[in-house]
């Protein structure tokens, strides 16, 4: 006779009374909607946390490299979306390259970590930047003071209607 399933073997949507004879029904899935929504924002920020980790430790190594006389060898990014494209040379900066990029799903909450791996794609930040992060939550952070972005979490922001307009709109 086997042991029963453990609790965190079992899907969410299947009962621990009896085997779910099929696939969940949509009903039983939208019931877990919020359970999934609360998953991917803790998925979210531990993402966010691992980034801010990573470009700790870079500026770490970077500093005892450069005190050791040593040349950095080529570092791989760290999602290949994060790789600048060419740089675009008049290019949006701060506030309008984050609404830009917002903007490409003004429904969408953007997590600050996929604002600023897309803003680095499109070469619209200073590569020299120490620390591109942090510039673009500020730029994020004065959009929503201006009323074209507002927060909706921790570490996530959507675009407002007016932000969907444009400076201009």
């Amino acid at each position: 006779m086997s042991s029963p399933e453990s609790e965190a073997e079992r899907p969410p949507w299947e009962s621990p009374k009896a085997p779910s004879p099929g696939p969940p029904s949509l009903a039983s899935l939208l019931r877990l909607l919020p359970l999934f929504r609360q998953q991917l924002e803790d998925a979210e920020a531990r993402a966010q946390r691992a980034m801010g980790e990573a470009e700790s430790l870079r500026q770490v190594v970077r500093g005892l490299e450069g005190l050791a006389g040593q040349r950095p060898p080529k570092q791989s990014p760290l999602f290949l979306s994060q790789e600048p494209t060419q740089p675009e040379p008049e290019g949006p900066r701060g506030q309008e390259a984050v609404r830009q990029v917002m903007a490409t799903s003004p429904e969408q909450a953007w997590p600050l970590a996929a604002i600023t791996a897309e803003v680095m794609k499109r070469g619209w930040i200073d590569p020299n930047a120490k620390v591109p992060g942090a510039a673009i939550r500020a730029a994020t952070q004065r959009l929503a003071a201006a009323g074209m972005a507002e927060k909706v979490g921790a570490g996530r922001y959507r675009l407002t209607p007016r932000g969907r307009e444009g400076p201009d709109g």
